[in-house]
């Protein structure tokens, strides 16, 4: 430390820049720990979104058999409705009269 004095270096400037570093050392643990919090909520939102992809198929499936007839409230879960070719009910000609 004398000798570091004679270039004018004091004591009170040593333990500035060494509480300055501990400082930082601690901010960069914190950034480290944000950041890999970060990424775990990441994966826990991308696991959910899977997951509510896969509902959200087998519900596409299961109201399109349901709710056939009625395209209407397929189209109100958003669904497109294509239109079709029905089958037209055969009237016998005795019931047409």
């Amino acid at each position: 430390m004398d000798r570091m004095q004679r270039f004018g270096a004091e004591q009170a400037s040593f333990q500035q820049n060494a509480a300055a570093a501990e400082a930082l050392i601690a901010l960069q643990a914190k950034r480290y720990k944000i950041k890999g919090d970060a990424e775990h909520s990441t994966q826990e939102k991308m696991r959910a979104i899977k997951a509510l992809r896969v509902w959200y198929v087998e519900f596409c499936k299961l109201a399109r058999i349901a709710f056939q007839d009625t395209p209407q409230i397929l189209e109100s879960f958003g669904m497109v409705v294509y239109a079709s070719k029905r089958k037209r009910k055969v009237v016998p000609q005795e019931e047409a009269a």
